[in-house]
């Protein structure tokens, strides 16, 4: 069972970084939001987000793509929704 209390530890440092690094990727989304607003543009562009989820599915690899590719939808679509918040 310590092997699995060890395990978990590390998992939860990790999710500590993953929420600041969540934390900071917000703000940057309320600047994108703004600068949307003020020029008229939609909050939606399958191009960016397409893009990105080709980045990051190649740093990831084949075998974690598929998760990698879920989260990032769904960060995609709090984004959205915090930017439609805002705009």
């Amino acid at each position: 069972m310590d092997d699995l209390k060890n395990i978990r530890q590390e998992i939860d440092g990790i999710d500590d970084m993953l929420a600041n690094i969540l934390r900071q990727r917000l703000e940057i989304v309320d600047r994108v939001a703004k600068v949307k607003r003020e020029k008229g543009l939609p909050v939606f562009d399958a191009n960016r987000e397409g893009e990105i989820l080709d980045r990051v599915s190649a740093i990831v690899g084949a075998g974690c793509e598929k998760e990698v590719r879920e989260v990032f939808s769904a960060l995609f679509a709090a984004s959205r929704a915090r930017q439609l918040s805002k705009v």
